[in-house]
């Protein structure tokens, strides 16, 4: 069921390795830390027997509980299904995705529910997530500023949406050939957020930028949107 599994509160990383043909790939369940190098993952969630919603089918690496974060840089994620995401990031701490491939998932490439802590850090940089339902997912609570940059999000249902309590710094994307919206920040609570939307290249979508969350009534004036240099 599940190929690694890490549960001994150790620095746990891995590198150069491949993980095919799993229901779960790598699983940071209780970790100090942890750092996912040059590895390739790939068919995953293969077992349509253990399927369930929001990723409890599988996935390709995910963090539950980690005291300090996790590093993933220069991996390919490839080939999951029964809804399985490829990065699930669930109340652990810092996250750095950097100069990843990830691909034809019928899930989100990355999924972050942050809900509980405030101060970690997410920073995602130079990846590119194409063929998948969803590119980019945010829900989380952080204070600190959340940076999604040179990043290529292509032929997915949509590019990038952003939820909960959070700032982000949205920056030099290609974003393009997506059913719904390229970039949708979508806060449901009252409070002082800020979204910097820049220098992104977004086009064959349903919707550029979407700002707002249809059907949830919110007091907009905390709200601070700083929208330019964008290609649309």
């Amino acid at each position: 069921w599940e190929s690694i599994r890490i549960d001994t509160g150790a620095v746990a990383n891995l590198s150069y390795s491949s993980i095919t043909y799993t229901l779960k790939g790598l699983h940071y369940f209780f970790a100090q830390s942890g750092e996912v190098s040059n590895c390739l993952i790939s068919e995953f969630g293969v077992n349509e027997d253990f399927r369930g919603g929001f990723g409890m089918g599988g996935w390709a690496i995910r963090g539950f509980t980690l005291e300090e974060g996790i590093t993933v840089s220069n991996c390919v994620i490839a080939n999951g299904y029964n809804f399985c995401p490829g990065i699930l990031i669930r109340h652990s701490g810092d996250l750095v995705v950097r100069d990843c491939v990830i691909r034809n998932l019928d899930n989100k490439g990355i999924n972050v529910s942050h809900q509980h802590e405030p101060d970690w850090n997410i920073d995602i940089s130079g990846c590119e997530i194409s063929e998948s339902h969803g590119g980019i997912y945010l829900n989380t609570n952080t204070t600190r500023l959340i940076n999604v940059r040179d990043c290529r999000i292509i032929d997915c249902n949509y590019g990038i949406l952003v939820s909960g309590l959070c700032s982000i710094l949205i920056e030099n994307n290609d974003i393009h050939d997506h059913e719904e919206y390229g970039i949708r920040i979508a806060y449901r609570y009252e409070i002082e957020n800020q979204a910097i939307i820049k220098n992104n290249r977004i086009f064959n979508c349903e919707e550029g930028i979407r700002i707002g969350d249809e059907g949830n009534v919110r007091d907009e004036d905390g709200l601070f949107l700083d929208i330019q240099f964008n290609t649309i």
